[in-house]
């Protein structure tokens, strides 16, 4: 292996290693009360839109500071990238969009909302159980209300990812830093006109959907999910850095 790929897996290693390590240890037990929100939330029947609102914005908050975290060094690591590896990551970005593509984008609508829909139900069953016909329905009203998501989905997706390649043409200039954080700190403002509307009907959507699915649950599908949520939590605070 060439001497300076090896010096940047290293760099890689010891920058991934410290961020856990400041992640595990300051940010773990902020989920741990989000976690806790959403558990109250369930068990008092307070699942409403405004409650998704805030516990929504709590999350985005807490991935805004992830992200502002890792810049400098993403940026660093970045900088140090050679011709040969930004153009590797060119292809891997033009792989990943004509993937994608074909696998959501490139079939009739009618066959993306029953795959969207299907999927939904495969993600919910480990947090409510089988989900009862009224639930089924709703989670099909849900995926035909998003419509042709996916189109809006992939271009934004293909625009950013434009946008990150732009920058590393430049990473060698004092802007490189200040755009590298846009791109992760605050990627909506870089979102398409048609992917910022889209965007916005589907966090309404999702929103809706858990309300009703919640409000349709039976009591043995409220203590699953309740029971699956503080297994989540128990999870999250054995973690060695939450006892140390």
């Amino acid at each position: 292996m060439p001497v300076r790929r090896t010096a940047t897996l290293l760099a890689l290693l010891a920058t991934c290693l410290v961020h856990l390590a400041w992640h595990c240890q300051t940010q773990l037990p902020g989920y741990l009360d989000w976690l806790d929100q959403v558990r109250l939330m369930v068990a008092n029947d307070a699942v409403t839109d405004q409650a998704l609102r805030q516990r929504t914005a709590e999350a985005r908050q807490a991935i805004g500071r992830v992200a502002e975290a890792i810049t400098p060094s993403a940026s660093e690591l970045l900088r140090g990238m050679s011709d040969a590896q930004v153009a590797t990551m060119r292809r891997a970005f033009h792989d990943d969009i004509a993937k994608r593509q074909q696998d959501y984008v490139d079939t009739p609508l009618a066959e993306q909302i029953d795959e969207r829909a299907r999927r939904m139900q495969k993600r919910l069953r480990p947090w409510f159980g089988e989900l009862s016909a009224s639930q089924r329905l709703r989670v099909v009203n849900w995926s035909q209300a998003l419509g042709d998501q996916n189109r809006q989905w992939i271009a934004n997706r293909a625009h950013w990812q434009q946008q990150l390649a732009l920058a590393m043409d430049q990473r060698d200039t004092p802007g490189f830093e200040p755009r590298l954080a846009q791109l992760l700190q605050h990627k909506e403002s870089l979102w398409t006109p048609e992917y910022r509307q889209a965007f916005q009907n589907t966090e309404q959507q999702a929103r809706s959907l858990l309300v009703d699915l919640v409000r349709q649950s039976s009591p043995a599908q409220r203590a699953f999910l309740q029971q699956r949520l503080g297994k989540v939590r128990a999870d999250f605070s054995g973690l060695k850095c939450l006892q140390g």
